[in-house]
C-alpha cells in the first residue's frame, strides 16, 4: 500500500526531478508565478487518486479501506488529501479543486458536523478526525 503522503511526494519528485526515469523535466522556479504554474501539474496528477466526485462513489474518500478490499486507503487519508488541496488553494490562489474539496468535506462531516460519519465510526480515531 502506498500512503498518501508518499504518493504526493512521488508525484512531486517525478515532476520536479531533472533525472526522472520517465522523462527529463526542467522547471524554472525563479518567481512566485513560476512556482504557482508548476504546482498545477502535480496537483492535477494527485487528483487522479480520487474518484469520490464520480457517480456511485463516496465523496471525500479515496478508494478503500484495505480491509474491505476496495482500495489501498483509509478514511483519514481522504481527509489528508482534502487538506492538501486547501493548502494548495491558499498558497497558489488556484480555486480549481475547491468545489470537489467542499463537496467531500461536507459529505464526510457526519450527522453532527463532527467528522464522525456513520460509515466510518467502527475504525475512527480522534487523530483521524484531525485530518
Amino acid at each position: 500500500m502506498l500512503s498518501l503522503p508518499f504518493a504526493l511526494t512521488a508525484i512531486l519528485l517525478r515532476e520536479a526531478a531533472p533525472t526522472s526515469v520517465a522523462q527529463d523535466v526542467y522547471y524554472k522556479l525563479g518567481t512566485s508565478d513560476d512556482i504557482r504554474e508548476r504546482s498545477r501539474i502535480p496537483a492535477y496528477d494527485f487528483m487522479s487518486f480520487y474518484n469520490g466526485n464520480q457517480s456511485g462513489q463516496i465523496s471525500g474518500m479515496l478508494p478503500g479501506p484495505p480491509a474491505f478490499g476496495t482500495g489501498d486507503y483509509y478514511w483519514w487519508e481522504g481527509g489528508a488529501m482534502m487538506g492538501a488541496y486547501i493548502d494548495y488553494w491558499h498558497l497558489t490562489g488556484d480555486p480549481s479543486y475547491n468545489s470537489v474539496v467542499t463537496q467531500g468535506l461536507l459529505f464526510q462531516a457526519g450527522d453532527n458536523n463532527d467528522y464522525q460519519p456513520r460509515n466510518q465510526t467502527i475504525g475512527l480515531g480522534n487523530d483521524d478526525q484531525g485530518f
